[in-house]
This record gives C-alpha cells, structure tokens and sequence, in this order.
C-alpha cells in the first residue's frame, strides 16, 4: 500500500444513500484502582480514569471511542459532552457528525482547550467505528486497506515503592516470554546514577536482541535529558521518549545522543508539523483519544514525512483495538503501545494469547474495532 495513502479522499458510507443517522450519545465510565506503590517521573495516580463514549445509529447499532482522561477527568469530559457536543450530532450520519466535529476540534486547538480535543476525539473515532460496523467490515477496510499484523511493544516498568531491581528484571523479562521484542520503561523519576542502573538491569535482563525504550514523561530539565542520553547511549536504546518539555526539543537536539519520541498529548496536526519541520523528532508519538481523533489523525499522517509513527495507549481496550485497526491501515505507522499496567481490560476481552512473536498483533476481523460493551 502506498504509504502516501492518507492524503486521499476516503469514501463515506453516507454517501452510497445508506440510511446511518445518528439516534443517541453514550458515555461509560470506568474507574480502575491502581496500587498506591506505582508512579512515573510525574505522578502517582491511585486510580485510572476512562471515559469511553459510543453514538447509537437508528439501526441500533454502536460506534465506541475513548476521550483521554489524564489531567481532565471524567466529569469534566461528561458536562461538554453533555453540554456541548452530544445534542449537536443526534440525526446527522456518522461521516456529517465527524465534519461538525472537526469544528469543535478548531475550536479547541484556538482556546488551547483539552477537555473539548478529548472529547471531540472520542466520538470521531466512535462514528468511525459505527460506519464501519454498519457496513459490516473492519475498521482498517473502512479506511481502504487489508488487515495486516501490527507490532506492539510491551509498556512497564514503572516506579514500585515495594519492588527494586530483581522485581524489575522479573517484570521485563516476563514480557518478553510473553512474546514481546521491545520493551519500554519509566525514567526520570530517581537519581540519575539510579535510573541509569535501572536501565542497565532491564538491558541484561532482556538480552541484546530486544528493543529498549526509556520514557521520561517530560520531567527532565534539557541539561538533564542531555545528560542521560549521554550516560546511557550504550545501553542500544531504540528512543527517549518525551525527554523534556517539547518547548526545549531545539536546544536538546543540538546535542542528544539517542533518537528522540514525542509527544502524546499534541492536540491536531500543526503541532506534530512544528516538531517534524525543524527535525526536533526521530519518532512521532500521538494519542487517537486527544489528537483528534481518526479524522485528524488522517491528516497527521500527511505531515510526518518519512518519519516512523508509534501510536500512545494507556487506557482502555477500546483505544487499544481503535490503535490496532488505525495502525493496520497505514504502514507509516511502525508500533503501538500495549501497556502492561494501565490498560484495561484487553485480555478480557480478546482473550490472553493475542501476541504472537516478534510482538505482532491481529487486529480483529470483526466489524468496526471488534468490540463492542453489552446492551444496557
């Protein structure tokens, strides 16, 4: 498949006359308790918050897209759903309601508003989804491609108050039985001298033949970020992700030893294509629950240029199998985040054995994303 694909015009079932309006706004939230122990270099959440919301078709059918929650908060995301956005879509196809959307996206890149990108990202991707389910094919064929395999790293090794060194090599080690061949973990949040043992212990403990991410949630200064990269540059780590504000990649790029990934919370293309032009970035990361949604996602695509494209996910199943089918779609998209701690509940409900090695992931054949929640 041509990888410049994404720059074409998608075909909309509404076009073919089909009969695909919009009856109803859902939204179900979930709270999942998180051990008080864990944290990253930013915080430690005692719980996650996931808001996934669907549109009812007046077939009954549903679309399911998830809205990012970190720093917002489900009641937030409920009153501008309510409010704002859920009365506005009610008769109007799936492929009209991601136009009105789009507007509402405009509106929340101009007011630097993240509690209305989040939202208007989570019904994007839930009309995606019910016009796929409506026309009875897979997501990723909606958006003109065959399925294809998708490579998923493995997401850990955060901070555990309870747990040291050998427990951290047990937990890595475990995810490369589990069929994975690239693992990525938490830095920043320790002494420079003990994050750089941390990284050394997961390196022996994975061997030299998979793939070793470290991510720093932004919290490092640039001197500090430089630093690192630097200390642990022979530790054949594949990217630093998120090593310091985005504002500050200029003047870490001028001197950083290890390919840069970022950044999960960028709302909408013009922001990825502030980092891509001046070369800030050796990886685009972005989040199909905040960017946007697919639509917008779409057209991050056109500005990545040749760069590799690594999906965030650190929620529910419902973003990670939205992630596998958008990912399938597009062969600029190299990964996607298969988190090991946050994420909720996949092997619930698409069974335990879904990867197989190197890392490699079916999406569903099933319409649309391949889940859905049952009735109420």
């Amino acid at each position: 498949m041509d990888k410049n694909r994404a720059a074409g015009r998608i075909p909309s079932l509404a076009e073919s006359g089909a009969e695909l309006n919009i009856q109803s706004i859902h939204l179900h939230p979930f709270v999942q308790p998180l051990p008080k122990t864990l944290r990253n270099a930013r915080k430690r959440p005692h719980k996650k918050e996931m808001l996934n919301v669907s549109v009812e078709l007046s077939s009954g059918i549903r679309g399911y897209g998830e809205c990012w929650t970190a720093g917002i908060g489900i009641e937030a995301l409920d009153k501008i759903l309510r409010s704002k956005l859920s009365t506005d879509l009610e008769s109007l196809s799936p492929a009209e309601a991601r136009e009105h959307l789009r507007k509402g996206l405009s509106e929340a890149i101009d007011n630097n508003d993240n509690v209305l990108a989040a939202a208007v990202s989570g019904l994007d991707c839930a009309c995606w989804d019910a016009e796929a389910k409506a026309a009875g094919i897979p997501l990723c064929e909606l958006l003109g491609a065959k399925r294809r395999d998708v490579y998923c790293y493995a997401s850990g090794g955060l901070y555990d108050d309870e747990q040291g060194i050998e427990e951290l090599k047990n937990e890595v080690r475990g995810y490369v039985r589990q069929g994975f061949d690239a693992v990525k973990i938490k830095v920043a949040g320790l002494p420079m001298d003990d994050d750089m043992a941390r990284v050394q212990a997961v390196r022996e403990a994975i061997g030299p033949d998979v793939k070793l991410m470290v991510d720093a949630n932004t919290v490092y200064s640039v001197e500090n970020a430089r630093s690192f990269a630097h200390a642990i540059n022979d530790r054949d780590i594949y990217w630093f992700e998120e090593p310091c504000p985005e504002t500050a990649l200029a003047e870490l790029c001028s001197d950083c030893d290890l390919p840069i990934c970022g950044y999960e919370r960028l709302v909408g293309k013009n922001s990825i294509s502030d980092l891509v032009e001046p070369g800030h970035l050796d990886f685009i990361q972005f989040d199909l629950s905040m960017c946007g949604g697919i639509t917008e996602a779409i057209e991050i695509l056109n500005v990545t240029g040749d760069l590799p494209v690594t999906l965030h996910g650190a929620s529910s199943v419902f973003l990670f199998m939205t992630n596998l089918q958008f990912a399938s779609a597009f062969d600029q998209i190299e990964s996607i985040e298969f988190h090991k701690v946050h994420q909720w509940p996949v092997q619930g409900i698409v069974g335990p054995d879904i990867v197989r090695r190197p890392g490699l992931v079916s999406p569903s054949g099933k319409a649309g994303i391949g889940v859905s929640l049952p009735s109420n």
